[in-house]
């Protein structure tokens, strides 16, 4: 329950726009493993992020957590539909040291959208700390139209006929 609340009160932080700290006012950091992205509309991929603790003591009870958020207004974006793991309870981090986490993502909207990490603590005694964004394009998917199709639909099976009939034409005046 403690943890569901942390991670409850880290997402809430992040979405309704409490200032984050400048990266030098905490000894945390987080690091993308790419800064751009362009796929596709229910393409899956990956995203691994590093989380550093650049400070000289272990820190304790830590929490990373992913967002997506949709830089056109009228795109409405749930992350709950992006990942079924969009927290990852890390614990400690010994002062100096790092920890790599691996995000898998699922694009389910299109258009520009931001993905980011912050970190947090379960103690909520630092502040919650967002690294740069993963800049991703998402395209929507082709669909076959209905209009391309018909011609098709209908042609094929009419010159199937065509060239039974020729055919059936040619043996009867072979054979007679």
């Amino acid at each position: 329950m403690r943890r569901a609340l942390a991670a409850l009160a880290l997402g809430a932080a992040v979405v309704v726009g409490m200032p984050l700290p400048a990266a030098a006012a905490e000894p945390v950091s987080i690091e993308l493993d790419q800064a751009e992205l362009t796929t596709s509309v229910g393409a899956r991929f990956s995203l691994v992020s590093t989380v550093r603790n650049d400070g000289g003591q272990n820190l304790t009870g830590v929490i990373a957590h992913i967002d997506v958020v949709s830089i056109d207004p009228d795109v409405y974006v749930d992350p709950e539909d992006w990942s079924s793991e969009r927290t990852q309870y890390i614990g400690r981090i010994a002062a100096h040291a790092s920890v790599r986490l691996t995000w898998n993502l699922h694009a389910v909207n299109s258009g520009p959208l931001l993905v980011y990490v912050a970190v947090a603590t379960e103690t909520g005694d630092r502040a919650v700390v967002a690294g740069e964004p993963l800049r991703l394009s998402v395209t929507r998917q082709r669909t076959l139209q209905g209009s391309g199709i018909v011609p098709i639909a209908v042609a094929m099976p009419a010159g199937i006929l065509v060239l039974m009939g020729l055919q059936l034409r040619r043996r009867r005046r072979l054979l007679g």
